[in-house]
Formats: C-alpha cells, sequence, structure tokens
C-alpha cells in the first residue's frame, strides 16, 4: 500500500501518465497537476486534484481505469519520485509551460472538452497541453 502525499501522488500521476516521455514531457504532466492545485477551479491539494472525478471521467485515465496502480517499471518510478521531489521543492525545473496550463491530451485522442474556449499551447512529445480562454 502506499500512503497518499503530494510528493507520492504528483509522482503516481507523472509515472502513469507519462514516464514513457522525456524529461520535459514528463515535467510539462507534472506542471498541470500542479497548475491545477493554484488554480481556484480545482482542489487546492495534490492528491485531491489528481483523484478528482467529474460528471463524465476522471481527471487523469489512470485513476479510474481499474487497473492496479502501484508502479512495476522501477526505473521509470524512481525518476517520477525524483522529479516530482524537484517540483514540489523550492526551486522547481521549468517545464516551457505557463502557470495557466491546466489541460492535456495524448494525440492519439480527441477529448469532448478540446475545442471552444480552450487554447492549444504547445505538444511535448505525445502530448497536446491547453489552456482555457475564459
Amino acid at each position: 500500500m502506499i500512503v497518499k502525499t503530494s510528493l507520492i501522488c504528483l509522482a503516481l500521476n507523472m509515472y502513469h501518465e507519462s514516464r514513457d516521455q522525456t524529461t520535459q514531457g514528463q515535467l510539462a504532466v507534472g506542471q498541470v497537476t500542479l497548475n491545477r492545485v493554484a488554480n481556484k477551479h480545482y482542489p487546492n491539494r495534490v492528491c485531491d486534484v489528481v483523484y478528482q472525478k467529474g460528471k463524465k471521467s476522471c481527471a487523469f485515465s489512470w485513476t479510474c481505469d481499474g487497473l492496479k496502480d502501484d508502479p512495476y517499471e522501477i526505473e521509470a518510478w524512481q525518476k517520477s519520485l525524483d522529479l516530482a521531489k524537484k517540483m514540489l521543492g523550492k526551486n522547481p525545473p521549468l517545464s516551457g509551460l505557463g502557470s495557466d496550463v491546466t489541460h492535456y491530451h495524448t494525440f492519439r485522442v480527441k477529448p469532448y472538452w478540446a475545442g471552444g474556449k480552450i487554447e492549444k499551447v504547445k505538444r511535448i512529445g505525445d502530448h497536446i497541453f491547453y489552456k482555457w480562454n475564459i
């Protein structure tokens, strides 16, 4: 069993969402998670953001896919932990995204929310990142 702390929740999200991406891609996923924590429209704790459920889906698909969430790729898990620790530290590494980027998806899908008042900001690896234009 993994105790859910901000560090563990952020690392799990980075691991499940981007362990096969570059370091920049992993940092970008972490940045989106932390941007949501800082945004008034989302919960103000990392674990609450990661495990947030909406009317149509979960905030991050791995949290409600019914699969076991324990990391099984030890090297990738250690990298996620290391990056998450740095992101939660005093001088977090830059991801290349702004503080208003709160959404992303893999280029292989088109979620219902991708369009309208949301603006594509950048593609990093397999993920496309967005900010709301409200």
